[in-house]
């Protein structure tokens, strides 16, 4: 009887302790890691020009606009509409297109997040908006390694 409660007791710590063990291996990996640490850098389109997210309103003063970017930065363009564009029914909205890349749909909801895009290489990488290309909404990402 004795011998059998040893080995219920034995069984049980083993269950416990693999049960434990599982989720605390699957929090560590590196995958999870590397996605919460990766840089992001923040973009806008607005009033038919890209800025910079902390921009007040895009101003048109760099038709190509460029922003500077190390290798594994995710960047994310928003749809910014301080120019009241969303309040007309015929305001087409903007999109996100880089170059050899998948184009975005067209957003019109003001704040929202247009294309987010992980840069695994060096190299310059040119975009634009679908819709407004012929009017100057066009980007360049330069990528570096440092």
């Amino acid at each position: 009887m004795r011998r059998s409660r040893q080995a219920l007791v034995a069984a049980l710590g083993l269950t416990v302790a693999a049960a434990t063990t599982v989720p605390v291996l699957a929090q560590t990996s590196s995958s999870s890691r590397e996605a919460s640490t990766r840089p992001i850098s923040r973009l806008q389109a607005n009033n038919f020009y890209f800025c910079k997210k902390s921009a007040p309103s895009c101003d048109g003063s760099d038709t190509n606009f460029r922003t500077h970017v190390v290798v594994g930065t995710k960047v994310k363009w928003f749809y910014e509409d301080t120019t009241g564009c969303d309040a007309i029914a015929i305001c087409p909205g903007h999109s996100v297109k880089v170059k050899g890349h998948k184009a975005s749909a067209v957003v019109k909801t003001d704040g929202a997040l247009i294309k987010a895009m992980v840069f695994k290489s060096t190299g310059t990488f040119n975009y634009w908006c679908t819709v407004h290309r012929d009017q100057g909404m066009t980007g360049r990402i330069v990528v570096t390694k440092h």
